[in-house]
């Protein structure tokens, strides 16, 4: 399998499409982490959804993808609702990694265990692979309620995985209808079979994020302030807030920056004062607004560091207060190209991994 040789050190993020959001904060948060190193300790972001170079026809994806047991790789596994769909029976396991008894191969007729995925294949091979045992190599998050995900002798469709938010998606598009709804439970089961033999009876450590009854973007805040404490430990670098902050200068800003960005208060309060009085008015349902300015200006971190950063943290004035059902689209405005983001979009629709 191919090496990831252009990356000196290396975050591998590994998810099923349900986790994309998710995905995109760690790859933001492991960017800002870079911003306070030197420039050959930086980390860089693989997933194989967002590889860029070219597939050729004569090799297998295994050939051509970066392996989680490389070394310099540290891998973060999200898990929500999927494990994501079965590796093909022609699929050919490297050498140098032995499976473990409880990953059924593709092909194989029997029903118990957790079927060899991309996800699962990512996270034995982190695991189980050609390197020492006792490197702190992989870190796991799993979308949904400790207490509920360590309850013993519960149904796997009552853990409450994902806090049900890709199955309102689903639903939304009109997906999970008929052999769809088994297609999602039996998803559910695998991923609870997982969870057991990892976590729940396994050593393995993880960290649960989210809350029953929470928007996914509230979801995905929990999820930040988790990573906030936990990725600069297992990557061992500082704190992207250690020390006194300064600002960034002519880069650009994130949502995360809002904390750090100044200057720019009366563009921000204006921005997010229209968007109250148009979120507010029956005659716009709809409500747009459009920032306009010279290339360079800053419109992206005034969008992003100073309107979504402030939204996020509820530090806005106004009578208007914005509900969390108006704030689910805020992760577009992450760190990640727009092209990149629709080319995720597609995929959802098309149902892909």
């Amino acid at each position: 399998m191919a090496s990831n040789a252009r990356f000196p050190k290396t975050v591998f993020i590994s998810h099923s499409q349900d986790m994309a959001s998710a995905a995109a904060i760690i790859a933001a948060h492991v960017e800002r982490l870079n911003q306070s190193l030197p420039a050959n300790e930086t980390w860089g972001v693989y997933s194989w959804r967002t590889e860029e170079r070219p597939w050729v026809a004569d090799k297998s994806w295994q050939d051509q993808i970066g392996r989680t047991s490389a070394p310099n790789v540290k891998t973060i596994c999200l898990l929500g609702e999927r494990v994501g769909l079965p590796l093909a029976n022609d699929v050919v396991v490297p050498s140098d990694l032995e499976l473990p008894s409880w990953v059924r191969f593709p092909g194989e007729s029997d029903c118990s265990g957790v079927p060899l995925t991309g996800v699962v294949f990512e996270l034995v091979d982190a695991l189980f692979g050609p390197r020492p045992k006792n490197e702190d190599r992989v870190l796991c998050f799993v979308k949904g309620d400790t207490a509920l995900l360590n309850k013993p002798r519960t149904d796997a469709l009552n853990r409450n995985f994902g806090f049900g938010h890709w199955r309102s998606k689903c639903i939304r598009r009109n997906v999970h209808a008929g052999p769809e709804v088994d297609d999602y439970n039996r998803q559910v089961r695998w991923l609870d079979a997982l969870v057991e033999v990892m976590f729940r009876s396994g050593s393995h450590a993880w960290y649960a994020f989210g809350e029953d009854g929470a928007t996914e973007e509230s979801c995905n805040e929990s999820l930040r302030k988790v990573i906030d404490e936990a990725l600069p430990k297992f990557l061992g670098v500082p704190s992207a807030r250690s020390g006194n902050p300064e600002p960034k200068g002519l880069h650009a800003y994130s949502a995360e920056d809002s904390d750090i960005f100044f200057g720019r208060d009366a563009t921000i309060e204006r921005c997010i004062h229209r968007l109250q009085k148009l979120a507010g008015s029956k005659i716009c349902p709809r409500p747009l607004l459009l920032l306009t300015g010279r290339s360079g200006e800053g419109k992206s971190s005034v969008l992003r560091a100073g309107v979504v950063g402030r939204l996020r943290r509820k530090s806005y004035g106004g009578e208007y207060r914005f509900h969390a059902k108006e704030l689910l689209a805020l992760d577009l405005l992450g760190d990640e190209e727009p092209a990149v983001v629709l080319t995720r979009v597609f995929e959802d629709l098309l149902g892909c991994r």
